[in-house]
């Protein structure tokens, strides 16, 4: 008999919520055969058996399973042994209840929490009522009406639930932001160009990506993480970049982001992005980011803070490109493209003076967008 575990399957993963079994209690499997849907603080994926027996489900569809913890078990005969599940066993050991006293609900008469429960109260020795007093007949006062305000409860996701506690840890981070205005004028000027030589361009927020990992080349204590009290310099570069969906906030990676030229950099991207939309990405494209890129621009956000990703030591968020009266370099007035992005950093590994050199950077890229064309 071999225990299935909820696998790690990302390494940011500490547990996983079975969707759905796609394999009954009982059935048969091969080695390589899909079992199970399990969704984790990233993405929801498809998890294989590694060998071949009798699947006996332990973990119910809708339980969240710490990672490492058994969620099934492959024999190699037919187990007509009754399952438990995690939180049932939890509880019965809590509880000091003997699971063997306790008939099963689920499928195949497997103990689930309810069961233990129920087992709980039919065996908890009935309250002793207590003698009247005369305090005890005073009416209690009654706490003075509060205003009600009729309101919509939405229940969070376990996904929303996990964003919101990484970014609650994010915020226990020491950080701060530097932010700069970087005229994108010749930007504008280069996408044009390309957009007349047909086929897909670049967007605004594909360009973005590409300086910024060519400054993080040149800077590369943005390209870290503060983790066990220690700074780690990554050796690759891997941008993140942030997507909206519905209700969901995914951040899919472009691996070597530094090594692609700008049309591989616009091709991952709609690839990635597609992805997040239709469902299909896998946590392999949510892994391994060493920072990101937040961009608001096609809302008309003109700047904002984003906030770290952890364990990354930096975020850049890219405010909206406008239309202004500026005074060119010969003095003349001209119709300037200004943009504002603010960089937020981790000061246990990013120090002003790091994040200011990389604002002057990515500048310099952005403002001379040919340089980047090699």
């Amino acid at each position: 008999m071999t225990e299935l575990l909820m696998p790690r399957l990302s390494d940011s993963m500490e547990e996983g919520t079975i969707l759905s079994w796609l394999v009954a209690d009982g059935e048969k499997v091969e080695a390589g055969d899909e079992i199970v849907e399990i969704e984790t603080d990233k993405a929801t994926m498809v998890h294989a058996a590694d060998e071949a027996g009798l699947l006996t489900i332990l973990a119910a569809i809708g339980e969240t399973v710490p990672v490492g913890a058994p969620i099934a078990r492959l024999g190699g005969a037919l187990a007509r042994r009754r399952g438990v599940s995690v939180l049932a066993r939890r509880f019965a050991d809590r509880l000091g209840i003997a699971l063997d006293d306790v008939t099963g609900s689920g499928p195949g008469g497997r103990v689930m929490k309810a069961d233990v429960l129920a087992r709980g109260r039919a065996t908890a020795p009935a309250p002793v009522a207590a003698a009247p007093s005369r305090a005890a007949a005073q009416p209690p006062e009654r706490p003075a009406a509060q205003p009600s305000v009729p309101a919509t409860v939405l229940e969070p996701t376990r996904r929303q639930r996990l964003v919101a506690a990484r970014m609650t840890e994010a915020k226990s981070a020491p950080e701060f932001t530097l932010s700069t205005t970087i005229e994108m004028s010749e930007v504008v000027k280069l996408r044009e160009r390309l957009e007349a030589l047909g086929g897909a361009t670049p967007s605004f927020n594909d360009i973005v990506v590409r300086a910024s990992a060519l400054a993080l080349r040149e800077h590369p204590r943005l390209n870290s993480a503060w983790r066990d009290d220690r700074i780690e310099l990554f050796d690759r570069i891997n941008v993140g970049i942030a997507v909206a969906h519905d209700d969901d906030l995914l951040v899919p990676v472009i691996e070597d982001a530094d090594r692609l030229s700008l049309g591989e950099i616009a091709e991952r991207t709609r690839t990635l992005v597609a992805a997040c939309k239709d469902g299909s990405l896998t946590a392999a494209q949510l892994e391994g980011g060493t920072f990101t890129v937040s961009n608001l621009g096609m809302l008309q956000v003109e700047s904002f803070e984003a906030i770290l990703n952890p364990p990354q030591a930096a975020i850049l968020a890219v405010g909206a490109i406008r239309r202004e009266p500026v005074v060119d370099r010969l003095g003349e007035l001209a119709v300037g493209h200004p943009a504002t992005v603010t960089v937020t950093c981790d000061h246990r590994v990013v120090y002003g003076a790091h994040g200011a050199r990389f604002l002057m950077s990515l500048r310099r890229l952005l403002e001379e967008p040919l340089r980047m064309m090699g």
